[in-house]
């Protein structure tokens, strides 16, 4: 039996696999994600050098 973990993205209600899309994209992708929950919870994401 072989396992196999599989990552999806649901991008517009389509479920896409993440190797499938280009990694810098994805990456803007998740931060922007991340930032929209922080300031759900009233925190704010500082950027350092």
């Amino acid at each position: 039996m072989k396992l196999e973990i599989v990552s999806m993205v649901k991008i517009n209600g389509v479920e896409i696999p993440q190797e499938e899309i280009p990694i810098e994209e994805f990456r803007k992708m998740l931060e922007k994600k991340l930032d929209e929950n922080m300031r759900n919870f009233g925190l704010e994401r500082t950027k350092t050098a």
